[in-house]
């Protein structure tokens, strides 16, 4: 990307740069061209008047908008209240405790998947005898 700004900047020039030397008017074009963003959407500074950066923030404010109305749903979703479950009970229903508040409160249940590798191979020898050995010359 570098390589193309100074391309760009050493090949062309800004209208009014035409008695300038050529790392003036370079320097200018890559002034022109490039812009140092914040990399933060909700910074004040895309908020200022006149800023360059202030036309990136339209793009944001909706997704920020939807976003702040997923939140007050969410909110106002409440879980029924249930009896406070002691960190015994967590520790003595599995090795997991967050797996067990999810079971336990949330009545959400995962698959329990074989982690562990098995001690004999499913591999079938008898299936070998078919096939021929080539003799050596």
């Amino acid at each position: 990307m570098q390589e193309l700004i100074d391309y760009i900047g050493q090949s062309h020039y800004l209208p009014g740069d035409e008695a300038l030397n050529c790392d003036e008017s370079e320097a200018r074009v890559k002034a022109h061209l490039t812009c140092l963003h914040t990399r933060m959407p909700f910074d004040p500074q895309n908020y200022q008047p006149g800023e360059r950066q202030a036309m990136l923030v339209n793009g944001y404010l909706r997704p920020a908008r939807l976003v702040k109305h997923i939140l007050n749903l969410f909110s106002r979703c409440r879980l029924p209240y249930r009896k406070p479950c002691r960190w015994k009970r967590y520790n003595d229903s599995g090795h997991i405790p967050v797996r067990a508040f999810f079971q336990m409160r949330l009545q959400v249940n995962f698959r329990t998947e074989d982690s562990e590798i098995p001690d004999t191979e499913p591999f079938i020898l008898e299936g070998l005898s078919r096939y021929q050995s080539i003799s050596s010359y």
